[in-house]
């Protein structure tokens, strides 16, 4: 059963890919562990896919580890995935 625990991570801020939102968050879940995906944003507006190990107690904060590179990229301009 799901239950709304509101906010569970801020932005994160990583040099280059994420400096701003934690957005079109996607949850994983396998082997008994959590994996968050979302879409950050860099300077420039780009989004940026990255991933998060979460883990949610049954009391207490939830604990949200951010990967320090991104899982997907923008790719090369004028490639299907430049922005």
């Amino acid at each position: 059963m799901w239950r709304r625990l509101g906010q569970i991570m801020e932005p994160p801020q990583r040099d280059g890919w994420a400096n701003s939102h934690a957005m079109v968050p996607f949850l994983d879940a396998h082997d008994g562990k959590l994996e968050l995906y979302f879409s950050s944003r860099d300077s420039a507006g780009h989004s940026h896919t990255g991933r998060a190990a979460l883990t949610l107690p049954a009391a207490g904060d939830s604990q949200v580890t951010v990967a320090p590179d991104p899982v997907l990229s923008p790719g090369p301009l004028g490639g299907f995935d430049d922005s």
